[in-house]
């Protein structure tokens, strides 16, 4: 089979894409369907889902160098982890806990680990409400995994518009201070201003106006032009200046 990989969609902070599978053969014509609708094996159950969506967790979490979701750990008083094989291996200074529920206190407010620590909460509800038959406590446990993940998504898209706006506004400001540097006034004003009052002094009756044509000619060069415009708004009137 060959894989191929689609944009469905796509902005400036990325792109939603699908895998699509395209079988070689006409035996492979089923596998790939499969594989293209992501559709789970025959005889896949509840359970096997549960699985799934903990291994998916794990791997976040592990990632991110925390325990998985379903682990002994002990816990000093710094915040430090590690893992145990019962609680006697607790030390005096340590604490015992359950990953799944050490992960909720620890983690930081509103942050993908907090959401996942929720996620495994909710994953061992799950379980105990499976092996129970407890169809409500499926359903409604089942809805906050997906209302976790919702948060973790629409936090990553902020977050990441965020961090676009931010370059956006940077290299603004960068645009801004580059220009405002090139500019007239920051390489030639001093020299302008000082030359404008030479103009004068040499002959007190020549008006502000005459003085920024004299030196809008005296600055301009063939690759810059300098109008007496652009004089007038980087120079004081150096008749105001006595």
């Amino acid at each position: 089979m060959k894989r191929e990989v689609r944009i469905l969609a796509q902005d400036a902070i990325g792109s939603v894409t699908q895998e699509v599978w395209h079988p070689e053969t006409s035996e492979e014509r089923a596998d790939a369907l499969a594989l293209t609708m992501r559709a789970k094996p025959s005889g896949w159950n509840v359970q096997d889902e549960l699985n799934e969506i903990r291994g998916l967790i794990d791997k976040a979490l592990s990632g991110m160098g925390w325990p998985n979701s379903k682990q002994r750990i002990a816990v000093n008083a710094d915040g430090k982890w590690r893992p145990i094989e019962a609680r006697e291996d607790v030390r005096e200074n340590e604490k015992f806990w359950w990953s799944f529920l050490w992960i909720r206190e620890a983690a930081p407010p509103l942050s993908e680990v907090f959401y996942l620590g929720n996620m495994v909460f909710s994953l061992e509800c799950l379980q105990n409400a499976l092996d129970k038959g407890d169809q409500l406590q499926l359903f409604h446990h089942a809805m906050r995994l997906g209302m976790y993940q919702s948060e973790i998504d629409v936090r990553k898209i902020a977050l990441r518009y965020a961090d676009v706006g931010k370059r956006q506004i940077a290299a603004g400001d960068e645009g801004r201070n580059q220009r405002s540097m090139g500019s007239f006034k920051s390489v030639h004003g001093k020299a302008a201003q000082a030359r404008a009052h030479e103009l004068l002094a040499e002959k007190p009756n020549r008006t502000w106006r005459q003085i920024q044509v004299i030196l809008a000619k005296e600055f301009s060069s063939e690759e810059k032009p300098v109008s007496a415009e652009t004089i007038r708004k980087s120079i004081s009137n150096p008749k105001k200046d006595r």
